[in-house]
């Protein structure tokens, strides 16, 4: 069963990222982004629910670990990839001189979509790992 202070993290990383990356669709449509995000704060909040799901991982895998434990590593794991691609992607952003501009960019390359795609893809399997295990 997923353990609950990983399961609550997995949670926290997902659903910003998403919002995050909604957030960041609508300053590519809007082509502003006053009135959507801090970038400091967003990128500062992002690195912690990162830091917290990486302080709640499971031991390292050795053999006596059981398959669910494994699952909710690797689970977590790449989780913790995609969020530290979609900070490096927003960090990528804030360094160019126009911001809405490496937005646009950002959204036209499918990166967003890509990532948007496997973060739903892990809400869905960790969705089906807790509901398989309450019984």
């Amino acid at each position: 069963m997923v353990v609950l202070d990983t399961a609550s993290a997995i949670i926290g990383v997902i659903s910003f990222s998403l919002e995050f990356i909604k957030i960041l669709r609508a300053v590519h449509a809007t082509g502003s982004s006053k009135k959507w995000i801090s970038l400091e704060d967003s990128s500062e909040y992002l690195q912690r629910v990162i830091s917290k799901l990486q302080k709640s991982l499971p031991a390292k895998p050795h053999a006596g670990l059981s398959d669910p434990d494994e699952d909710e590593r690797g689970l977590a794991e790449a989780c913790i990839k995609t969020a530290e691609e979609l900070k490096k992607q927003l960090d990528s952003c804030r360094r160019k001189s126009s911001f809405v501009t490496a937005v646009k960019l950002l959204c036209n390359t499918g990166k967003l979509e890509e990532m948007q795609k496997s973060l739903e893809g892990y809400e869905k399997t960790l969705q089906t790992t807790i509901l398989a295990g309450v019984r």
